[in-house]
């Protein structure tokens, strides 16, 4: 007997799909956050080499624009930090919302199969109603050929 075709099967293959683009997703988005915060220890780092060549230099006699010139960079190079932070907590919103939609898009993938495992049961049951209605009409038939003898 032909096996009866599972209809949601294109469905299934679409949220399989969908949860192999949302792992590809999910893998950019930690290389992201990797990145943002490799850039946020390096800008952190050279904000604090910044701060201390400022007081090596003040201990100094320094002139007033070198020391304006010092003081500038050394708020541009705050800035710079306080960017990386901001990419940073980005990078991991955006990883922790990948995660989330993977989650989801489990859930749905398992639903679905979930709805083909019964399906297959379906038909295994249908199958054996058949078989045992068929022995049955053959033990019927055969029961009353030996009556008739």
């Amino acid at each position: 007997m032909k096996k009866p075709l599972f209809r949601l099967k294109a469905l299934l293959q679409y949220r399989k799909f969908a949860k192999t683009q949302a792992s590809a997703r999910l893998a950019e988005a930690s290389r992201r956050r990797v990145r943002a915060l490799e850039s946020a220890a390096r800008t952190e780092q050279l904000l604090e080499e910044m701060e201390e060549a400022l007081m090596l230099s003040t201990r100094s006699a320094v002139k007033a624009s070198e020391l304006e010139l010092l003081q500038q960079g050394l708020t541009h190079r705050r800035e710079q930090v306080e960017l990386a932070r901001k990419a940073l907590d980005a990078a991991i919103e955006e990883e922790e919302a990948c995660r989330k939609a993977i989650l989801k898009i489990q859930q749905e993938y398992e639903t679905v199969l979930k709805l083909k495992e019964r399906h297959g049961e379906q038909v295994r049951n249908e199958m054996l109603r058949e078989d045992e209605l068929a022995l049955n009409e053959f033990a019927n038939a055969r029961f009353k050929r030996s009556m008739n003898i």
